[in-house]
């Protein structure tokens, strides 16, 4: 892997239908994991018959667990969360841990339909969030995901990492401008654990990968890992 370039995962749907202590364990036998990321989906994105654990609900299971994980969400949709209840969940989380890497997005209608809220909403949501806890890039990061004009002004106004989902880490050449000071939070990409980034495809903005994990049995989970390079 990449010097200095963190590895992360973002765990499936039906991770925790079967084995789950035992796949936490194999992530930390098998791989460096800086952080274990949780999708925001209500139905699992990718087969709607299959499990899908809720958020938040996900990560205070897993600090339960093992209050040492560093965990994060990739992402939280802040369209459809209600300010004062996101707020809550993200102050239960911190009366038990001292880290997480906190994503955020604007939601889309990849795999749910979403209803987006004005952009004036979404800045005062985000300057809220910014206020009221302390990010910063190494403890509690904050970070946003998207491709689009708007999030990168985001990302440029509030000092955000950026999250890519399935780019070439030279889309963040392209993206990310020096004007963006990116005080509180990583730049990652999104990635199968079977795509290798060369040192030839790395540039400095490049903070961290964060491989996709798919749902699958345990034997599968374990290859899945051992892929990662």
């Amino acid at each position: 892997m990449i010097s200095n370039v963190k590895n992360s995962i973002l765990l499936p749907g039906s991770f925790f239908h079967e084995q789950w202590e035992t796949k936490i364990r194999m992530i930390q036998d098998k791989i460096i994991c800086n952080t274990i990321y949780l999708f925001d989906h209500m139905k699992n994105p990718l087969n709607k018959t299959l499990n899908a654990y809720k958020q938040f609900e996900a990560i205070n299971k897993l600090l339960d667990y093992n209050p040492n994980l560093r965990l994060g969400t990739l992402v939280t949709n802040i369209s459809k969360q209600d300010d004062r209840v996101l707020e809550q969940e993200l102050n239960e989380i911190f009366r038990n841990t001292s880290s997480f890497d906190f994503g955020i997005g604007l939601g889309d209608n990849r795999y749910e339909k979403s209803v987006r809220k004005d952009n004036a909403s979404i800045e005062q949501n985000i300057n809220r969030l910014i206020e009221t806890f302390n990010f910063d890039k190494e403890g509690r990061s904050i970070f946003i995901g998207g491709f689009s004009v708007y999030t990168q002004y985001l990302a440029t106004r509030f000092g955000l990492g950026l999250n890519l989902w399935n780019k070439d880490p030279k889309h963040l050449t392209k993206l990310v401008h020096s004007k963006n000071d990116n005080t509180k939070g990583r730049n990652s990409i999104a990635i199968r654990p079977s795509i290798e980034i060369s040192k030839q495809k790395h540039n400095s903005l490049l903070d961290e990968v964060i491989y996709i994990i798919k749902d699958s049995t345990l034997d599968e989970f374990s290859n899945q890992l051992d892929s990662i390079k």
